[in-house]
């Protein structure tokens, strides 16, 4: 009678502890690169929601060159988000109070506090037009005249007042961060375009750049590669 072999238990404990320790190096990987996509998926779907309602606005109230944005404005702001609301769908709109931004503040892209925006008691989510559509995505509109702080400098005329998008694409869900989940967008001649567009957002978007500010210019990033290679 032929002699049966199989593995001792000391055997099979070894490479049980063998597969674990190779999940638990690998699954953190898999797991960032999953979530990575999908924000690389919920920003070209808010590139596309933000573009569209422009576009059809426009329709309405005529070409940017004619659009009267004043800088730190609430009532501009408000107008202008009035001019596009028929054209997006919204769940529900803050105006210029919380309830439309997670309560966890935004970081930047290395998880520091986001200075760009916060200054005192003034962050995203709060002196800032806020409004949440209906797929969860949060966004706040600010009017902007010094838009070098955004990376878009070309085709502007001087003293020109832009809209910027702070988006955030899946919502009060974590991480809330800039160049992960939050993005900016700006309104311009040229249409929307992503903050970072005419700077080096090589540089910029850099998590091991001491010199990177904050991640605003991620957006430009993600859009022209079209993933998260950062």
């Amino acid at each position: 009678m032929a002699n049966k072999t199989g593995f001792t238990l000391a055997e099979v404990l070894i490479t049980l502890g063998i597969i674990g320790v190779v999940a638990a190096l690998t699954l953190p990987a898999l797991i960032q690169s999953y979530q990575n996509q999908e924000y690389a998926t919920a920003f070209k779907k808010a590139y596309s929601v933000l573009s569209q309602a422009l576009l059809r606005a426009q329709d309405d109230i005529g070409g940017f060159e004619n659009w009267d944005l004043k800088d730190n404005d609430a009532d501009s702001t408000e107008q202008f988000y009035i001019s596009l609301k028929p054209y997006l769908k919204v769940l529900r709109e803050c105006k210029n109070e919380s309830g439309c931004w997670s309560e966890e503040r935004t970081r930047n892209l290395k998880g520091n506090s986001y200075s760009e925006v916060e200054n005192g008691n003034r962050f995203i989510g709060q002196y800032y037009y806020g409004f949440t559509l209906v797929d969860g995505m949060n966004v706040s509109i600010d009017l902007w005249t010094d838009v070098t702080r955004l990376g878009i400098t070309k085709f502007l005329s001087n003293n020109k007042t832009v809209a910027a998008f702070i988006v955030d694409v899946n919502g009060d869900k974590k991480p809330n961060r800039m160049g992960r989940d939050v993005f900016i967008f700006v309104q311009n001649q040229r249409g929307l375009v992503p903050a970072g567009l005419d700077v080096d957002f090589d540089e910029y978007c850099n998590i091991n750049n001491s010199s990177a500010r904050n991640g605003n210019f991620c957006a430009a990033k993600l859009q022209s590669e079209g993933k998260m290679n950062y």
